[in-house]
């Protein structure tokens, strides 16, 4: 059976208001409640209050339901909550509906709630909307926009972090197959987290290394953009993975075993290494030699795990 479905042009003439979305970005979605909702919200006009009450009314289910879809919307980057301070305290909360999966840094809020806007319940909604092919873009909407213009500058982040965004990016697709994910957007967040932040390529490959094999965060940070974040603390996310990494690390007083490798390879000196540990290299050590910093930092994890199962 055909569907027949009006045009665009066929609605305006109309004098008819409609919103559009990608089709494959729907088709990410596994929840019909979260499915529904997301079309929902996507058809509202931008700073419409959102309650959860009134979705609940909407679509007569219950407020576990809601919460369990707005959940699934933020796993996909699809939904984004950010809470909003005055510099003393929070004094409200904007919820930001993407019409494509959510990448790169976030969005700086042009507008507040004020304190009649907001009772604790409710978030404003800004959008980022898809625009009709022969629809003029505003220049509000093209700061907005991820396509370049021809006087963009060349970008500033080094092939060397390209290569480290793909491999991350790699790294997430292979729990997510269905991540979608610009590797130039993850390229200049390295950047950043370099040059404003002041971490090192090795400080950030190796926790964002122990952040994929975290049991809860590899599920709930899934871009790069996560780590200049700062939680409700204001603490950064990135200090708070190091922090954690350093906590369930072995104590100071016991030695790397890893450390050994790293010393045997810049000494080019192979017989530095005992045969418990030739043993538990996760490639030949021709490979290993010759290695980038990026493959070293993955290759830290299968050694150790190896360590662990020898010993």
């Amino acid at each position: 059976m055909s569907i027949n479905k009006e045009t665009a042009s066929q609605l305006r003439k109309r004098g008819k208001h409609y919103a559009t979305f990608d089709p494959q970005v729907f088709d990410l979605i596994r929840s019909s409640e979260a499915a529904a909702i997301w079309v929902y919200l996507i058809t509202k006009n931008e700073n419409w209050t959102v309650r959860k009450s009134d979705i609940q009314k909407r679509f007569n289910i219950g407020r576990d339901k809601v919460t369990k879809a707005f959940r699934h919307l933020k796993e996909l980057r699809l939904l984004e909550d950010k809470v909003i301070h005055d510099g003393k305290k929070i004094v409200g909360r904007e919820l930001i509906v993407w019409s494509e999966q959510y990448d790169g840094e976030p969005v700086e809020l042009k507008t507040s709630p004020t304190e009649n806007q907001y009772d604790g319940k409710s978030v404003h909604i800004i959008k980022d909307q898809l625009l009709p092919n022969n629809q003029d873009i505003t220049n509000d909407q093209k700061e907005h926009t991820s396509e370049p213009s021809v006087t963009d500058p060349p970008p500033k982040y080094s092939t060397d972090d390209l290569m480290m965004a793909k491999g991350m990016i790699g790294h997430v697709q292979e729990d997510y197959p269905s991540l979608k994910a610009d590797p130039c957007k993850w390229a200049d967040q390295l950047r950043k987290l370099r040059e404003f932040d002041g971490y090192t390529i090795q400080q950030i490959a190796e926790t964002w290394a122990w952040v994929r094999q975290d049991q809860f965060w590899s599920k709930n940070c899934q871009s790069l953009a996560k780590f200049r974040q700062r939680n409700r603390d204001g603490v950064r996310y990135i200090d708070l993975f190091i922090q954690q990494r350093q906590q369930k690390q072995q104590p100071i007083d016991q030695p790397d075993p890893w450390e050994t490798v790293i010393n045997a390879i810049s000494r080019n000196d192979k017989t530095l290494l005992s045969p418990t540990l030739l043993q538990a290299l996760p490639k030949p050590w021709g490979e290993i030699k010759h290695a980038t910093n990026w493959e070293l930092n993955q290759m830290r994890q299968q050694f150790n795990n190896k360590i662990r199962g020898i010993a």
